[in-house]
């Protein structure tokens, strides 16, 4: 609403510089929190860029295949590609729909403008595989008599076999990724030394990924059980210091940031599972049976902070597959199923995220 006013004299002012003043002054001091916003998702048209939003939890980033601005609703600190925490201005929910400020607007614009050079995306550097058991601890073991000839299944044994014919697979598919292993021979190693084998690979940079593979054999006081299947870390579970923090003194972005880099994890070991699971399906056919997806809270998987799985490959307490299991063919065919869901699960993310260079 605009109004005429007397000056100092007393006398009316010229209405239309009163007018003038009072509409602009009235206008800064109801309107400046809006006045410039604009909607993001009209800011992401502009950009050719992509909202990740989670509307409980009020966090977001908004990114493209060289940048990334994570924020968190209402604070005007976000975090620009994973590592260096800004004042950027506030992004906040107006009716429903999220809304940039003009300062947000601008340093955006700006973050998305700088490219930088040579970055292809995400990609995998490194693959971790973990034959389980080793040494002093042979895992499951279990012996069997058919047709008067004894077969002893040793858990640590199997499962080095296979991991060594997988590993050789991708080394010769993948000459650009490191394929290594947490034991080459019978070894015994704290299920945290594991871990700490590819929690403590060096990255170049934020865009590198790791995935860990753990690979075991079956037992069960139920000697018809057979079969291979998939672990993944269920979903609820929370991880935590899945990114590092050096720079980034917000608490409540590192929150997000660590909870963006969980759900990522979860996912990606989803796919991994699923895609391994595939891989063996084809290789084995009808020689064994396919158990599925599993959840569970493995110490391997809940502690490597990475997209990590771990697989049986079948029950040594059944009779026929502890034939199987004792056959180097078989193996070798566990072991391509293996390679095939891995590979696969490779080439999928390079197609989404970029080369492995």
């Amino acid at each position: 609403m605009c109004f005429m006013a007397r000056d100092m004299t007393g006398q009316f002012a010229p209405p239309r510089t009163i007018l003038l003043v009072i509409c602009v002054i009235i206008a800064a001091g109801s309107a400046a929190a809006v006045f410039g916003d604009v909607a993001v998702v009209d800011l992401l048209d502009d950009l050719e860029a992509e909202l990740s939003w989670e509307p409980y939890r009020q966090i977001g980033s908004i990114h493209d295949s060289e940048s990334r601005v994570t924020f968190a609703a209402g604070s005007d600190r976000a975090v620009v590609n994973h590592t260096q925490e800004k004042v950027i201005g506030s992004i906040y929910v107006k009716n429903g729909e999220l809304m940039a400020s003009e300062r947000a607007e601008i340093s955006i614009r700006a973050i998305f403008s700088a490219k930088t050079e040579l970055i292809s995306g995400p990609r995998i550097s490194a693959i971790v595989l973990d034959p389980g058991h080793g040494g002093r601890d042979p895992g499951t073991n279990h012996s069997h008599v058919v047709e008067g000839k004894i077969y002893d299944l040793v858990e640590k044994q199997i499962v080095l076999q296979v991991s060594t014919i997988l590993q050789g697979l991708l080394k010769r598919r993948f000459p650009g990724i490191d394929i290594l292993m947490t034991r080459t021979d019978d070894r015994y190693l704290e299920l945290e030394e594991r871990v700490e084998i590819a929690n403590s690979l060096e990255l170049d940079d934020m865009e590198e990924a790791i995935i860990f593979v753990s690979v075991h054999a079956n037992a069960s006081l139920n000697p018809q059980s057979y079969g291979y299947e998939v672990w993944y870390l269920p979903p609820e579970y929370d991880r935590k210091d899945l990114v590092k923090a050096e720079g980034i003194e917000a608490v409540e972005i590192r929150g997000i940031l660590n909870d963006m880099r969980d759900e990522e994890y979860t996912i990606e070991s989803i796919l991994l599972a699923r895609s391994i699971l595939d891989g063996m399906d084809g290789a084995v056919g009808d020689d064994s049976r396919n158990l599925g997806l599993k959840e569970e809270s493995w110490f391997v998987v809940r502690n490597a902070k990475m997209p990590s799985v771990l697989v049986e490959l079948g029950f040594v307490t059944n009779t026929e597959e502890a034939v199987r299991l004792s056959d180097p063919a078989y193996l070798r065919k566990l072991s391509i199923g293996l390679y095939n869901g891995v590979a696969n699960f490779v080439d999928s993310f390079i197609l989404k995220h970029g080369s492995i260079e």
